[in-house]
């Protein structure tokens, strides 16, 4: 029977067996002797001990309780021979390769790079990860916030996700470098000479070593401060986490039903007027194919979606610390960043579609419809928006469509009134469109249908226009200009406050006033005629008899 033996390390206790525990022994002798000059030895052998702890707590599991010989030695294999590297374990160590290139990315695993990273080490520790430079990642993340919004939101997520590369292992680790006595040894002291350069350059007199107590002091003080802040917010960590967690999974599944078609996620909305459409009526509109349409909400989904699926997921770990998946941050970023692609390709290509826009004018003459009276009233007809007259004015300033019989129909048309430049009553209706191409543009705008009558003495304009659904939804508008002769009447009834825009008159009066009254065409321009002037009363005498009295009154 073996006799067995504790060992503690690096806080880790094991029983091991005293074949392994002298071979164990005899193993951190000689690595010990191997950078007994070095400046870092003390902490080299503490996280050499602590990589061995990790290594032996993976082969002994759960079930197995004494370490053998033949753990031992499998440990010492992977960590490498200190003789093989006495020749060299003093030497430079320039770093050539370790910045993100140069190793297998298998190895790798992702953590926060708070040396090097500006931020919480979340773009630092990517860029490690996928081997390209933490600047283009960088850049992402900053654009991303500028033009969409949710870059800042998906780092602080992702910085608490991502764990922070603590130890020398970890941050090998994450480097994708081999993790032995060597590699351990080599990362210690360039890490202990660089801290030495910063601070000869600083001009200050500390020695490395100096240096080294100085950081460990530094870290343990802010460390107490983090733990003593987790302590004292505990509670309101977990009401936050909660909140994360009911927040994303709420976004995510209104965005599932959007998806496939339960919930109506579009809304349109004016005065007395509202409509709801879901993603595929909308898309019907607005993208010329089924592929497009699909990239636009896969694209949503992933840059939307996964930000707020790892607001859920943060929650769940603010509420269950052990509850983490290995990875699932890099996994989170990479569909964030193929939401982000795909937006932006959509996006673009939707951009085309109005990148050229024509414009098509049409007059009629009024006087060969049957327009004889020389004093014109002017009303607006049925409008199928229901728009009251109180809110006709205001609503029209917002966008109102719907779909009926394969044609959309459109509430938004502006009216104006201006001189002719002839005899003759004509009313122009300007229609423009956009497109791809000029050709394109000049064709939708022509098949814009919109539709007035008149008799003798009346016109009634409608309230809007519509075109086929093929069309789609390209900034169709329409624009009625109403020309009038000199000498020429109108009355704008209270009906056409639901598209008048803008009509320019000598009184200089707001279009909502300008109903209700008589307006004429001379020389000046549009004038009322049976409107009451404001008197100015700041200086006007005004004489008031009493029986045989007269009183001035004088007001100033």
């Amino acid at each position: 029977m073996k006799r067995t033996v504790q060992v503690n390390l690096s806080g880790q206790v094991f029983t091991l067996d005293e074949d392994a525990y002298e071979l164990l022994s005899s193993y951190l002798k000689r690595i010990s002797a191997l950078y007994e000059r070095s400046v870092g030895k003390d902490e080299i052998l503490s996280d050499i001990e602590s990589r061995i702890a990790e290594l032996l707590i993976e082969r002994i599991g759960e079930s197995k309780q004494v370490v053998t010989i033949a753990d031992v030695t499998a440990v010492t294999e992977i960590m490498g021979n200190p003789e093989q590297f006495e020749d060299d374990s003093m030497g430079d160590s320039d770093g050539s390769g370790d910045r993100f290139y140069g190793y297998d990315n298998s190895k790798k695993r992702l953590y926060r790079d708070s040396d090097q990273g500006i931020l919480g080490g979340v773009c630092s520790g990517i860029g490690y990860y996928f081997g390209v430079d933490p600047v283009w990642i960088r850049l992402v993340f900053g654009l991303t916030f500028i033009f969409f919004g949710t870059g800042f939101f998906f780092y602080i997520l992702l910085w608490i996700i991502i764990p922070e590369a603590l130890t020398t292992a970890d941050k090998l680790n994450m480097k994708g470098e081999p993790v032995n006595i060597d590699s351990i040894g080599k990362t210690i002291e360039k890490e202990i000479n660089n801290l030495g350069e910063k601070f000869s350059k600083s001009g200050t007199n500390f020695s490395r070593t100096s240096g080294k107590k100085l950081e460990r002091g530094v870290d343990r003080l802010v460390n107490f401060l983090v733990e003593l802040f987790r302590g004292f917010f505990s509670i309101i960590g977990k009401i936050i986490g909660g909140l994360f967690l009911m927040i994303g999974l709420f976004t995510i599944i209104f965005m599932i039903a959007g998806i496939i078609g339960v919930a109506d996620v579009i809304h349109l909305a004016s005065n007395d007027w509202s409509s709801s459409m879901n993603l595929y009526e909308w898309g019907d509109i607005v993208f010329n194919s089924s592929e497009w349409l699909f990239s636009a909400i896969l694209g949503v989904l992933f840059l939307i979606g996964v930000p707020f699926l790892a607001l859920a997921y943060g929650g769940a770990i603010l509420l269950f610390p052990s509850f983490k998946v290995p990875y699932l941050g890099a996994g989170f970023f990479g569909l964030w960043l193929i939401g982000l692609v795909l937006s932006v390709m959509t996006a673009f290509s939707i951009g085309q579609e109005f990148s050229k826009e024509e414009k098509i004018t049409e007059v009629m003459v009024l006087n060969e419809q049957g327009l004889t009276a020389d004093t014109i009233r002017l009303t607006v007809g049925y409008d199928p928006f229901g728009i009251s007259e109180d809110r006709a004015y205001y609503a029209n300033n917002d966008f109102m469509m719907k779909v009926n019989d394969q044609r959309i129909i459109v509430g938004n048309v502006e009216f104006d009134i201006q001189q002719s430049k002839d005899d003759l009553t004509k009313l122009e209706v300007k229609k423009s469109a956009q497109a791809g191409i000029y050709e394109k543009a000049g064709m939708r705008a022509d098949s814009i249908r919109y539709e007035y009558s008149l008799d003798s003495n009346s016109i009634t304009f409608n309230p809007y226009f519509s075109y086929p659904q093929i069309d789609l939804l390209r900034n169709q508008e329409v624009r009625l200009c109403l020309r009038i002769p000199l000498g020429t009447v109108v009355f704008l009834e209270s009906s056409m406050k639901r598209i008048i825009d803008d009509v320019q008159n000598v009184s200089n009066m707001h279009d909502p006033k300008m109903v209700n009254h008589y307006w004429i065409m001379n020389s000046n321009g549009l004038t009322c005629l049976d409107c009451i002037e404001e008197v100015d009363l700041s200086q006007t005498a005004i004489n008031v008899g009493v029986s045989d009295m007269s009183v001035n009154v004088h007001i100033n």
